[in-house]
């Protein structure tokens, strides 16, 4: 029998541990406790949209304050701690989830990755230079003058090539420079000791229930498969027995038409602490893992979030790259920003916070403080602020602001 929660009590399940991982927010070698809130994660995703700071540093700043953009590529070096590859995005993985990526790199060697075209010869031959002549970036394939171009060492044709490889498991991405990837053979890029078994079906089911849950606290099942379609079938079998076993208990969530799912280690862990959470607010990227999956983020915050990059500029409500702004338990609103690297200035194009909490006094004072928290984070030292709604929170904005400059 399914157990009865609010909708408050579900988001409490939900963002427990995210932004304060148990020995992980404060203090210690940021290297170390990086590893530690990735592993927590699961995957942390890799986009290429860098109007404000990439995704993969936002979602890790988001939780560690004092994260530097150094640290992931230390974590890609001896004794490496993560690796690249595909989660249900391009992301940065923990090295024992390589084994769980194994049936989809299987799948795609066999029928082939689908976005691009693939020319044998030209996979053969990136093959063949890699292993020869080592770690190579597709610009090392750029023709020589004199070549004619349309061959296989026009850049465009072996970026695709390596690509293929990566996708099947072939090579590896190494390291990046800038945003660049540096592809590798596999037994070149994988500490030894390295699973590489392939995983059941059974066993990817029960990587998939304990990875998600960890990662999210609470879901719907078909949140443990998201964006996969290798090794899930199991999935509802093994869940099953979990339920009954008492290991994960179901919840019917108030308001909402289908059921979740929770450890009943974290039911106990969560439980007496929603009245001790500490007043937090967190802008938050459009990739992280707590809003990636918009219709949990309906359900279970009703928090109706569009990323509008990919929405006709005229058709736009908040902006080209609305962050959500998450405060205690509530998204309230959204910030559409903009990193003036030249001028160092980090412009607020527009702030619309839809859910004034009660405390109005305290969260903006708590939103004022992570917004210069952003900006620096951004290599910026000055900010501009144009559109702000409700307007007249604008001026405290900026005096609270000015004040901790």
């Amino acid at each position: 029998m399914a157990e009865k929660i609010s909708k408050s009590e579900a988001r409490s399940l939900a963002l427990y541990g995210q932004f304060s991982v148990e020995g992980v927010a404060h203090g210690g070698d940021i290297t170390e406790r990086t590893a530690h809130m990735i592993a927590h994660l699961g995957y942390v995703q890799i986009d290429t949209i860098s109007v404000v700071e990439r995704a993969h540093h936002h979602v890790l700043w988001s939780r560690l304050h004092d994260y530097q953009r150094g640290v992931i590529t230390r974590l890609q070096q001896p004794p490496r701690r993560i690796f690249e590859y595909w989660s249900h995005a391009a992301a940065y993985l923990p090295l024992d989830h390589y084994r769980y990526c194994l049936p989809r790199m299987t799948r795609l060697r066999q029928n082939g990755f689908q976005w691009y075209p693939r020319v044998e010869k030209d996979v053969q031959t990136a093959l063949e230079i890699v292993t020869k002549e080592g770690p190579k970036q597709a610009k090392d394939f750029k023709a020589n003058d004199g070549i004619k171009r349309g061959q296989w060492w026009d850049l465009k044709p072996m970026k695709v090539a390596m690509e293929h490889l990566f996708q099947e498991g072939r090579l590896m991405v190494s390291v990046r420079n800038g945003f660049q990837k540096v592809y590798d053979l596999p037994q070149r890029v994988l500490p030894v000791g390295v699973d590489t078994t392939m995983p059941t079906d059974e066993e990817t089911a029960h990587f998939l229930i304990a990875n998600t849950l960890r990662s999210l606290g609470t879901a719907a099942e078909k949140d443990f498969s998201y964006q996969r379609k290798d090794g899930v079938g199991a999935i509802g079998r093994v869940l099953k027995e979990k339920i009954e076993a008492g290991d994960i208990v179901e919840l019917e969530i108030e308001a909402v038409n289908r059921p979740y799912y929770v450890t009943r280690q974290l039911i106990e862990a969560v439980a007496g602490q929603a009245n001790h959470e500490p007043s937090i607010v967190r802008i938050l990227s459009p990739f992280d893992n707590q809003v990636i999956i918009r219709r949990r983020l309906a359900e279970v915050f009703d928090f109706d979030y569009q990323i509008e990059c990919y929405v006709p500029e005229a058709k736009r409500k908040f902006g080209y790259f609305s962050l959500p702004i998450l405060y205690n338990r509530e998204f309230v609103g959204l910030l559409d920003g903009k990193a003036d690297r030249k001028s160092k200035t980090f412009i607020i194009n527009h702030l619309h916070i839809s859910r004034m909490p009660e405390d109005k006094s305290e969260f903006l004072h708590h939103l004022s403080l992570e917004i210069h928290a952003f900006k620096t984070f951004n290599k910026c030292s000055n900010l501009e602020t144009d559109r702000v709604f409700p307007a007249g929170i604008k001026r405290t904005i900026k005096s609270i602001i000015k004040k901790h400059t």
